[in-house]
């Protein structure tokens, strides 16, 4: 008889000393975060426009909050310093597509 075992696939990222989880499998957490990150993007670009800094902190912050739940926590850790956060938020963009990634090329 063969046996199928499933698995939750996460990525551990430690962030000011706490360790956070992230599922980098769960399907409607990917729809979700790449529409986070697409605004996030977008944010950026308009930014180079605009100089609204106040848009792209409420992009990062949804993105942040997203994938980590813990915003508040982490802009105080940042020192409310919107580059470390872009920093941040820049890093997870890498779990998420790195997590995808590896997969689609497993699979597809």
């Amino acid at each position: 008889m063969m046996k199928v075992e499933f698995k939750k696939r996460t990525q551990k990222i430690e962030i000011a000393g706490k360790v956070y989880e992230i599922n980098v499998s769960d399907y409607d957490f990917i729809k979700k975060a790449q529409a986070n990150l697409a605004r996030l993007e977008e944010a950026q670009k308009k930014l180079n426009e605009t100089r609204d800094v106040d848009a792209l902190l409420d992009t990062a912050k949804e993105l942040i909050d997203f994938v980590l739940g813990d915003f508040d926590r982490i802009w105080e850790a940042a020192f409310h310093d919107i580059y470390n956060l872009m920093d941040l938020a820049i890093s997870l963009s890498e779990v998420i597509q790195k997590g995808f990634e590896y997969k689609r090329e497993q699979y597809l």
